[in-house]
C-alpha cells in the first residue's frame, strides 16, 4: 500500500510539474482560499513556495519509511535530480518557467520530511523483544 501511495504522489507532483498555466488558472477559480493562500504567502515571502516545501516533505517521508537502507544523503541527491528535472521540464508546460528558488524550496522540502522521520523514531520507545 506504501508504495502505491507514493507512486500516486510522484504522479501528483509530476502532472503539477507539467500542468499548463490555464490548468493552475482554472484550480485558482476553483479553489478561492488556495488563490488567496498562495497570494498572500508570495506577497510576503515570493522566494518561499509551500506547495513545493509540502509535497517534497511528503515524498521524503514516504521514500524513507519505504527504504530504510538507503541513506539520508542518497535519497537527498535522488531528490535534488528530480527537483532540477521536473523544473527543468516546466519550461515545456505552456505558460510556465523553472526557478532556482523552487529547486531550493524541494530541497528544503526534502530536508524537512527527513528531519520529521528522525524526529518520530528518536521519539518512539525502543522495541522490546518478547521472546525473553
Amino acid at each position: 500500500m506504501a508504495r502505491v501511495i507514493l507512486l500516486v504522489s510522484l504522479i501528483a507532483v509530476f502532472v503539477g510539474t507539467v500542468a499548463p498555466q490555464s490548468a493552475i488558472a482554472w484550480m485558482r477559480v476553483q479553489v478561492p482560499l488556495f488563490a488567496l493562500i498562495w497570494d498572500s504567502l508570495d506577497a510576503l515571502l515570493p522566494w518561499f513556495n509551500p506547495l513545493h516545501i509540502i509535497l517534497y516533505a511528503w515524498v521524503a517521508v514516504l521514500v524513507r519509511v519505504m527504504t530504510p537502507r538507503w541513506s539520508s544523503w542518497l535519497i537527498v541527491l535522488l531528490g535534488s535530480v528530480f527537483a532540477a528535472v521536473s523544473e527543468t521540464l516546466q519550461l515545456l508546460a505552456p505558460g510556465r518557467t523553472a526557478r532556482l528558488s523552487d529547486v531550493f524550496n524541494d530541497l528544503l522540502g526534502i530536508a524537512i520530511g527527513l528531519i520529521l522521520v528522525a524526529m518520530i523514531r528518536r521519539a518512539r520507545p525502543p522495541r522490546v523483544d518478547a521472546s525473553n
